[in-house]
């Protein structure tokens, strides 16, 4: 075994330098990433159940938390269901490497949600529809 580790060491080596420019190029595109998800899930939502979501601020704090400042959800033509001042999640990170997304914390600031029926028109009716 040790001959085999001092004859062949540098298989080794450059396994792990491939790694680490891998994992330095996620983290490096990570901020893109996280904008074009957001993107995708608004225009899905918008199109599947008519909602409005604005997110103004998304960004990375640290390795393992994403940031979100102020949150609106506001289904078409209707009042406004829910919105958040800021929202921070935190994944464990050993979980995610194996692709199991595992919640460590998730701190909400200043967060209302509001159910409204007026004139038998409802905010939350996306809800409870088929799919």
């Amino acid at each position: 075994m040790k001959n085999f580790l001092k004859k062949y060491w540098w298989i080794f080596a450059i396994i792990i330098v491939l790694v680490g420019i891998a994992g330095g190029i996620l983290f490096s595109k990570r901020e893109q990433i996280l904008n074009s998800t957001i993107a995708k899930i608004v225009a899905s939502q918008r199109q599947q159940n008519q909602l409005e979501i604005k997110i103004e601020q998304a960004h990375f704090k640290g390795l393992s938390t994403v940031h979100f400042g102020k949150i609106s959800i506001v289904p078409m033509q209707k009042d406004t269901l829910l919105s958040i001042r800021d929202f921070e999640v935190r994944v464990k990170l050993l979980p995610l490497l194996f692709g199991d997304v595992k919640l460590a914390a998730v701190k909400l600031y200043d967060g209302k949600l509001t159910f409204i029926t007026r004139h038998g028109v409802k905010n939350y009716d996306f809800l409870f529809k088929e799919r």
